[in-house]
């Protein structure tokens, strides 16, 4: 497993004041072992944010979802040991480009192995790094994405971001992509010209519009963008929504998904802490990834 590209995270230290109530911060391991099944990831990374003229900070988002994520219950899968977070992608003085090919690389790896890759983003530009993953492992899949917007725009000056990655998938050489899926898009955050396209390589669900997943054959990469969620629950993203999902709307919705079967790797992106009020966004993304590692 590559390591040179990795950067340790150590979970904040918490008291064990009985020896039944441990935490998540006490049982995930650092290290990937033959009882591992599922493997976090943290991709701190936003230049493609500020390529595409968005607030940054989601680069902070991995650590802040950790941080509460460590304070929750352990799970039994973490109790087995089962559960790696074997560190961040160190995108220091990366391009958009080289960070995305780093964790394409890793996530490549991971399939390989029949490891479950959960990413923690990171600015959008990390789903495309993530379906490199794929190609590298020579897999086909559909793309799941949960997002107020497509995430279809061109290249900026033939640069890679946010608002690209999804593009860039569709239009790969590889022809990987068998079919892109959009649900939550918000009305008046989608133009009319990126819909179409969106529609011609998949679906697209409004969040007005009553939701049906898609039926695939393929693997599944669910990415979650935190913007589907209403700014009630979800303020610290960089645009927030003004009529998004509702929190155990959301829930259920990614559990549909989980339990169709076919969900090989997931990433959550867009939590930008800076943004966030009292942390409560950070805590509700750290409750989403806890359903998966239940």
């Amino acid at each position: 497993m590559t390591s040179k590209n990795l950067l340790s995270f150590s979970y904040p230290t918490i008291l064990i004041r009985e020896a039944h109530d441990l935490r998540l911060a006490h049982c995930i391991t650092s290290e990937i072992t033959e009882k591992t099944k599922l493997v976090l990831i943290g991709f701190p990374f936003d230049e493609g944010v500020k390529i595409n003229g968005g607030f940054t900070g989601a680069k902070n988002g991995p650590k802040a979802i950790r941080e509460q994520l460590g304070k929750m219950i352990a799970t039994e899968s973490a109790l087995n040991e089962q559960i790696a977070d074997i560190g961040d992608i160190d995108c220091e003085g990366k391009s958009v480009e080289e960070a995305q090919e780093l964790l394409g690389t890793l996530i490549s790896e991971l399939l390989e192995e029949n490891l479950f890759p959960i990413i923690l983003g990171g600015g959008h530009e990390t789903a495309f790094g993530h379906f490199l993953g794929y190609v590298k492992a020579n897999q086909e899949l559909d793309i799941i994405n949960l997002d107020a917007h497509t995430d279809v725009r061109e290249l900026v000056d033939g640069k890679a971001h946010s608002g690209s990655p999804f593009r860039q998938a569709i239009e790969h050489e590889s022809e990987a992509l068998k079919g892109y899926h959009v649900i939550g898009a918000k009305r008046n955050r989608v133009a009319k010209e990126h819909a179409l396209y969106v529609q011609e390589n998949g679906s697209l669900c409004y969040n007005d519009e009553k939701i049906g997943l898609p039926k695939t054959g393929n693997s599944i990469l669910l990415t979650i963008d935190l913007d589907v969620f209403d700014c009630s629950v979800m303020p610290g993203v960089s645009a927030r929504n003004g009529n998004g999902f509702g929190k155990n709307e959301g829930l259920r919705l990614i559990k549909n998904v989980i339990q169709t079967g076919k969900v090989r790797s997931i990433d959550i992106v867009e939590l930008n802490p800076e943004c966030d009020v009292d942390g409560i966004s950070a805590l509700f993304a750290a409750e989403l990834l806890y359903q998966f590692l239940d």
